[in-house]
């Protein structure tokens, strides 16, 4: 299901100048799913020569007992990440993450210039787990999303952050640094707009052994959502 949201989230990495995401809802809605489906999506709808790589990180994948530790710790994996789609023979820089991830820029150049039609798309799931310091305001927030400002604004780089209830918190704090990112709600499914949708995910699995009366489709629908 949610067709329109995965193509809405979907179409805006295949322009010419990809558009990062953040998506937010409660806890079990659906979030998780809906950007691995965008990930899926964007790889299926490429053209060539231009392709996808993806990468999705959850929080305990990078989390540290500190701010610092946990920027240093997200900086190295996705340093990881992108090094490895270097060209062979191509040597990336060396690069330090203590309090920063300035140093991903130099790379995502490096790869734009060697590697022109490699795409990299990134998702870091419950990003509302941070650590409140890596959000309000101080040095290291204002560092952290000042970075991720900038590496989104790259032409081979997008991010697609999920977060849950804790989202508006940082929304608040770090807004103006996140205004390039398009905002996706994510709630329970709608009646006018996403019924198709319902119907599909309720009827596809067992089509072969059930039928479905429109009147036990709406029941359940009451019961359910």
């Amino acid at each position: 299901g949610r067709t329109a949201k995965v193509q809405a989230i979907g179409n805006r990495l295949l322009k010419a100048q990809m558009s990062s995401t953040y998506i937010t809802g409660q806890k079990r809605i659906g979030k998780t799913s809906l950007a691995q489906a965008v990930l899926r999506y964007a790889i299926t709808h490429a053209k060539a020569p231009t392709s996808y790589r993806t990468f999705y990180l959850e929080w305990g994948e990078y989390c540290a007992a500190d701010a610092v530790g946990t920027v240093r710790a997200l900086g190295e994996q996705l340093y990881t990440f992108l090094r490895c789609h270097l060209p062979p023979g191509i040597e990336a820089p060396a690069a330090s993450f203590d309090g920063s991830l300035a140093p991903l820029n130099l790379i995502a150049k490096l790869l734009e210039t060697t590697s022109p039609d490699k795409r990299f798309v990134i998702v870091l799931d419950e990003f509302d787990e941070i650590h409140p310091e890596m959000y309000r305001y101080g040095p290291l927030a204002e560092a952290f999303f000042a970075n991720l400002r900038t590496l989104s604004a790259r032409k081979n780089l997008a991010f697609i952050l999920v977060g849950g209830e804790k989202m508006p918190f940082i929304i608040g704090a770090q807004g103006d640094q996140l205004n390039k990112f398009v905002r996706e709600p994510l709630d329970y499914f709608s009646r006018s707009d996403e019924w198709t949708d319902y119907v599909a995910l309720v009827v596809d699995p067992c089509k072969d052994s059930l039928n479905w009366e429109e009147s036990a489709l709406n029941e359940l629908f009451s019961l359910t959502n």
